[in-house]
């Protein structure tokens, strides 16, 4: 790509870290209480499990192609037509999750805060920022990301912490949940929560040389910290029948703040830290697909791409006709389908690199693993 972006690693984990928390904000936890009951807490950690599994197959194809994303990773294992397929296959995964994002951070907003807006004046809104912020490029997003950070982490240590009042174990009791077998089958059916680990191997010609583990493992288990820790206190506030009932589990707790008799609206105070977690959460998916789009079509430059794909991602926010259709095509389509593709092609592509190693078609860059 013309001008491409040169991260350090601070940035592209606070990049990555946001990218992945972003969900927390939505009600992607819906599913999670639903399966996991009481123990719905521990799901998120076999999902970290899960993404560093896959993160560590994909790592290793890396290694072998330094300074590649996996789309020209794969176009050099599988070939242009069924890496084609590929990419084909990650465009409609980040495009379904831009989109329905988009729209489920955009019903949010009017739900607590703007009742009487139409959607389609927070959408263009939404858009047109995160169109400005892509076009100027995605290392601005990652710095901005960075400082950023720091406020985000302020305003969830605080609102976590302000709803202390309400925690009670017994919501939480039995540990277990509906039994070991339950959570397990139930973890690797919601993993597709984690699907965003793909960010990762589009940034790798942009972080330094042997940077991709560091990174990724700081950015996953960070990331595994902070929804495991969302998901629980959502529990210990709330007893199990009323947590799968929540469309928005943290902006719930935040309306169970209330800072004396005359403060009692304190989800207002945590509106410009969401407003913020949305749009650079958008703005990283919407630079996604232009890269994968650049980078399948084999263009100097992905901003030729931005407007068309900004169109796709409204077009895309647009399709359900409600917010229960956007939270159900979410839940029960893409977070239930989008892990078994990611899996599939890492499958793929781990065998396609095993293989080649073995007839002694691939070097290996060992700056990767120092």
């Amino acid at each position: 790509m013309a001008r491409e972006p040169r991260l350090g690693v601070q940035e592209a984990v606070t990049v990555t870290v946001i990218f992945l928390i972003a969900k927390l904000f939505l009600s992607h936890q819906i599913i999670l209480y639903h399966v996991g009951t009481t123990a719905a807490w521990l799901l998120p950690v076999l999902h970290t499990l899960v993404a560093l599994v896959i993160f560590l197959a994909l790592a290793w194809v890396l290694d072998h192609f330094p300074g590649r994303t996996i789309i020209e990773a794969g176009e050099a294992l599988l070939g242009p037509y069924v890496n084609m397929a590929v990419s084909v296959l990650f465009l409609m995964i980040i495009l379904l999750l831009t989109g329905l994002n988009l729209r489920q951070f955009s019903e949010w907003l009017l739900t607590g805060f703007l009742p009487d807006t139409p959607i389609g004046v927070v959408v263009f809104f939404y858009v047109a920022a995160i169109v400005v912020v892509v076009y100027l490029g995605f290392d601005t997003i990652a710095r901005v990301a960075r400082v950023y950070s720091l406020f985000l982490g302020l305003g969830l240590a605080l609102l976590f912490a302000m709803t202390t009042p309400y925690w009670s174990i017994q919501n939480i009791m039995p540990l277990g949940g509906s039994g070991p077998g339950r959570l397990l089958s139930g973890g690797l059916v919601t993993s597709g929560v984690v699907a965003e680990i793909f960010l990762l191997f589009f940034l790798t010609p942009f972080i330094p040389r042997g940077a991709l583990r560091t990174i990724g493992f700081w950015s996953i288990g960070l990331a595994g910290c902070v929804l495991t820790l969302g998901v629980l206190i959502v529990s210990l506030c709330f007893p199990y029948p009323v947590t799968s009932e929540l469309s928005l589990p943290v902006f719930e707790l935040s309306r169970l703040v209330l800072l004396g008799r005359f403060l009692q609206r304190a989800e207002a105070l945590f509106l410009p830290m969401w407003v913020m977690m949305a749009l650079v959460q958008l703005a990283v998916a919407l630079w996604a697909v232009t890269a994968v789009l650049s980078r399948s079509l084999r263009l100097p430059c992905s901003k030729v791409f931005i407007l068309p794909a900004a169109v796709l991602v409204t077009a895309v926010s647009f399709y359900p006709v409600n917010v229960a259709s956007a939270i159900e095509l979410d839940n029960g389509f893409l977070r239930l389908w989008s892990m078994p593709a990611i899996g599939l092609i890492t499958l793929v592509l781990t065998l396609a690199t095993w293989w080649r190693n073995r007839k002694g078609g691939l070097p290996r860059d060992d700056a990767q693993n120092p």
